[in-house]
């Protein structure tokens, strides 16, 4: 099997040494070690690497951010950045590359390791969704040109043209069927890496689209909102696993870097062609309605309606169930957080909503 192979940009030389010794050692191929921002476009084209190693701060006039989207406008290459730097400018900058994954130092031979698969995980992942949108534009095209055949040869054949009305049917069926196992392997997948805890995509999903039903929010709206709870924490496939699975509380600098999860994963969706606001909605889900969420501090009527919902069901699912710096708090102390923060924080019909379903109704996150 060919060895993954990873470009180093690094302008320290004892780093980058020892960068290399541990990409050896977990059998990757190191096709190039560069020092500068100006050197990367050469050695991506003269040694092809499947991976960059990018470090953010180099030496000389283009730093490793702007070698990266220099590199992006030729080639498709994921590029992981290095850093002991997260200033707010900083990873507002490296941002707006979509990068494939951070590693902060000072970093571990595991996490090195993580990184790179994670991005290589994430950019194949990224090349099949591409690859699935083209098939399925293909798809329609084909079958609405189809139908529009069959009337013209057909004209006033009335079951002719039913027949191939149903071909439609079934084809569309068919395709939303693929459609719906894509999204859930997208969320199983999270699990499955441990980017976030067992089963809480599907729980935000079916709680989120509960509570919008409960206000009679029409069916297909309630079918966005829950594709929308399945991919709402997507992005922190862009988070260093170390700090994902970090079993004290997050200092800033670690909690800035979750703060990027909503616009990585606004940037990892917005291409899907959904019929809902999904990208917008996993960008907006830690938006508060006075303007202290993240990452825009948007307020109330700027929010959309779906991350309101998903919104209440989040910290409803976060609180109730058992993460791994601390165990459950009960689904009672959950309700009373909402409660306490409804109109400030939550969407008021929305928090009543919530506790009608469990309070009322029997509805169990179980």
């Amino acid at each position: 099997m060919k060895s993954t192979r990873v470009l180093i940009v690094e302008d320290e030389s004892i780093v980058a040494y020892n960068l290399e010794a541990i990409l050896e050692s977990f059998g990757y191929a190191v096709s190039g070690v560069v020092s500068s921002g100006k050197e990367v476009m050469a050695a991506v084209e003269e040694t092809e690497p499947d991976v960059v190693l990018m470090d953010i701060v180099l030496q000389g006039d283009m730093d490793g951010i702007e070698a990266a989207r220099a590199m992006q406008q030729r080639f498709d290459i994921p590029v992981v950045y290095m850093t002991g730097y997260a200033d707010e400018e900083t990873l507002e900058r490296a941002k707006e590359t979509a990068p494939f994954g951070y590693v902060v130092k000072p970093f571990g031979e595991r996490e090195i390791h993580t990184a790179i698969q994670m991005a290589i995980y994430r950019h194949k992942t990224d090349e099949e969704l591409r690859g699935y949108r083209d098939r399925l534009e293909d798809l329609v095209r084909n079958r609405t040109a189809e139908l529009r055949g069959a009337n013209e040869r057909f004209g006033r054949e009335i079951l002719e043209r039913r027949e191939a009305e149903k071909t439609l049917v079934d084809s569309l069926e068919a395709l939303k069927k693929v459609f719906d196992g894509t999204v859930n392997a997208l969320a199983v997948t999270g699990e499955l890496i441990g980017i976030y805890a067992a089963g809480h995509p599907g729980r935000v999903a079916r709680l989120a689209a509960a509570i919008a039903s409960e206000m009679a929010v029409p069916q297909e709206i309630l079918e966005g909102i829950h594709v929308m709870g399945l991919l709402h924490d997507i992005g922190k496939m862009a988070v260093p696993l170390q700090i994902l699975s970090k079993l004290t509380p997050l200092n800033s600098h670690e909690f800035d870097f979750i703060k990027t999860h909503p616009r990585a994963g606004y940037n990892i969706v917005r291409t899907i062609p959904f019929p809902w606001p999904v990208a917008d909605a996993v960008l907006q889900h830690h938006e508060r309605l006075n303007g202290t969420g993240y990452p825009r501090g948007l307020r109330a009527d700027n929010i959309l309606f779906e991350a309101k919902m998903l919104a209440i069901a989040e910290v409803v699912d976060v609180m109730a169930n058992h993460q791994g710096y601390r165990v459950s708090l009960g689904i009672d102390r959950a309700l009373d957080k909402i409660v306490q923060n409804k109109g400030t924080l939550f969407d008021s019909e929305g928090v009543d909503a919530c506790v009608e379903l469990f309070m009322k109704k029997g509805f169990s996150l179980s």
